[in-house]
Order: structure tokens, then C-alpha cells, then sequence
């Protein structure tokens, strides 16, 4: 039998290391977003909006790494430079619509096979749409766990293990509302959440989830926020994501403890397949290190791409390489 890995006794080995966020492959969004008449005027050029300047709005209001911008420009252009506002009382609002191929940066939570929708964040900073998008993760992340808990209770998992599920929930509700708080001090807000019907599916698939859910891509998402509780620029950040990967690492704890009695479940093809799956996920964190933009290392703590490789392979030989 493999060895069984928690999390919670690697904590001083999360809070010691961190990495920056892998690539995946770009896919192509639309985004929708508002602007104030004030934000509309300080980037025209002799009263037109560049095709440049419409990019820059796009990519400032993106939760992502935007690759390209293929397309950009206000939903109902009319023929002066402005469309008409959205009556919104106080505040004149433009709304404008872009389509870029980008990837999503550093995003924490649990996804489960019932999410329908990309994790997205919008705003006037960088920063703030990527919130924004944290935001987003860690709010699908509470159905995420609430549908982990309801599938433990059906493959007849043992209750401790259901309800460390239903607490991990509770702590999302919190991440949420945190972040939500963060992106709006800095102009930012999540985007919308759909959820696709929760199918009835195999132990080997629900295993195979965990692994990469849980014990890769949760356990990466505590050691992000360990290093942004060290980094970020902001207190208000810092201390959010020092709570926040307190709580992570418990789930990923979780992760691996649902993975240790699962394995003593499935039959040893089923278990191979597991541990494949993990591998895999673990490599695709591997291929995808890039370099963060520099607005998201100052804001939000980020750390270099060298630095981020070197600690990725420590975690491996401490984690994820022990427990194959």
C-alpha cells in the first residue's frame, strides 16, 4: 500500500514555500464591463478611442493573463465617440464588450464536475479583476464542497470525513465574502456563477476529481496563499490569505485523507489510475510557470517565475512525489 500524506503535516513546509500560478492553455472569453465617464476620458486620444486604448480597458477589466485581444469596442457605439450611458442615477456608466484569449492567474478553491463557468473577475485595476476572480473560485468552491459532502455520504464514507466536507464549505462562504471585499476596494467584482446539474457518477471518477482537485490543485492553492500572506503589498491582503491558507491546507489535508480511504476501496487498476491522474496534474503545473505580471506581484503578492520553479519541484519531492 502507498503511504498516506496529510497536508496538516506539511503546513510549516507551506508556509515556507510558495509559487506562482501554472499556465493553461488560452481560451477564448467575453468579457462585458462598464466604465465611468471619467475612465472613458482619460484615455482618449484627441477625443477618439483608439483601437489601443479599447484594448487596455479590456485587458485592465479581464480576471486573466489575456494573451491577444481580438475584438474590442462599446456595446451600442453611436456615431460620437461615446454610447449612450446607462442610467444609473448618480454615476454615468459605458458599457463596453472584448473578446481576448487568456487564462486564468492563481485561482484557489475547489472545483467540482458541476460548475459551469469560467472563473472570471472584471474591474478598473488589474488587481481588482483578479480578486475579482478569487472571488468568483472560492464562492462556486462552497457548492463545490457542499456536492463532495452529499457523494461521501453516498459511496458510505465514514461521517468524519462528511462533515470536515460540510466545514470546508462554511469556510468558503468566508474566502468569498473576503475577497469579494478585496476586488471592491480595488475596483473589482466577481463574475457570474452557473452550475450545471450534479450527476451521479463512479467512485473511480469522484477519486480521480479529489486527486486533482484536492491533493494537487487545492494543496498548490494553500501554498499561493501561504506566499501571499508574506507578500502582498496590501494588509488588508495579506492578512485575508493568511487565513485563507490556514483554511486551504486543512482542505487539502481533507483532500488526501478522502484519498487514503478511497484507495482502500477501489481495486489496484482503479488506484494506478489515480495515481496517474495526480501525476498528471502535478506536470501540468510543471509546463505552465510563467512570469507574473508586475502589478500582481506588488498587489497581491505573486512571486518571480525562477522562484516559483524552484519551490514547485521542493513541494513535489516533499508531497506529491512521496505519496506515488
Amino acid at each position: 500500500m502507498r503511504p498516506v500524506v496529510l497536508v496538516s503535516s506539511l503546513v510549516p513546509v507551506l508556509l515556507a514555500l510558495a509559487a506562482c500560478c501554472p499556465k493553461q492553455d488560452p481560451t477564448e472569453r467575453i468579457v462585458d464591463f462598464d466604465v465611468t465617464r471619467d475612465e472613458l476620458d482619460a484615455v482618449l486620444v484627441d477625443g477618439e478611442l483608439t483601437a489601443e486604448a479599447c484594448e487596455d480597458l479590456c485587458i485592465q477589466h479581464t480576471g486573466g493573463q489575456v494573451e491577444s485581444v481580438e475584438s474590442c469596442g462599446q456595446v451600442s457605439p453611436t456615431a460620437s465617440t461615446a454610447a449612450e450611458p446607462a442610467d444609473t442615477g448618480d454615476v454615468e456608466l459605458i458599457s463596453f464588450r472584448c473578446t481576448v484569449m487568456a487564462t486564468d492567474i492563481c485561482i484557489g478553491g475547489r472545483d467540482h464536475d458541476c460548475l459551469d463557468s469560467d472563473h472570471q473577475g472584471e474591474g478598473s485595476t488589474l488587481a481588482g479583476a483578479w480578486l475579482g476572480a478569487q472571488a468568483h473560485a472560492e464562492a462556486t468552491s462552497v457548492k463545490s464542497f457542499v456536492s463532495l459532502a452529499r457523494e461521501l455520504g453516498r459511496f458510505g464514507a465514514p461521517a468524519d470525513l462528511v462533515e470536515r466536507a460540510r466545514r470546508a464549505a462554511r469556510d468558503e462562504v468566508a474566502h468569498a465574502r473576503m475577497l469579494r471585499k478585496l476586488a471592491a476596494a480595488r475596483g473589482g467584482r466577481p463574475g457570474p456563477i452557473a452550475f450545471a446539474p450534479v450527476r451521479e457518477r463512479s467512485l473511480l471518477a469522484f477519486a480521480i476529481e479529489n486527486a486533482v482537485e484536492g491533493c494537487v490543485n487545492e494543496t498548490w492553492a494553500a501554498l499561493v496563499a501561504a506566499w501571499q500572506a508574506g507578500h502582498a503589498e496590501g494588509a488588508d491582503v495579506r492578512a485575508a490569505y493568511e487565513r485563507i491558507a490556514a483554511d486551504e491546507a486543512r482542505h487539502g489535508d481533507l483532500a488526501w485523507a478522502i484519498d487514503a480511504w478511497v484507495a482502500e476501496v477501489l481495486t489496484e487498476e482503479e488506484r494506478a489510475q489515480v495515481v496517474a491522474a495526480r501525476r498528471e496534474a502535478v506536470q501540468r503545473l510543471f509546463d505552465g510557470m510563467r512570469e507574473p505580471r508586475a502589478e500582481l506581484v506588488a498587489a497581491v503578492g505573486l512571486p518571480s517565475r525562477d522562484r516559483a520553479e524552484t519551490l514547485l519541484r521542493r513541494l513535489d519531492e516533499a508531497l506529491w512525489s512521496a505519496a506515488a
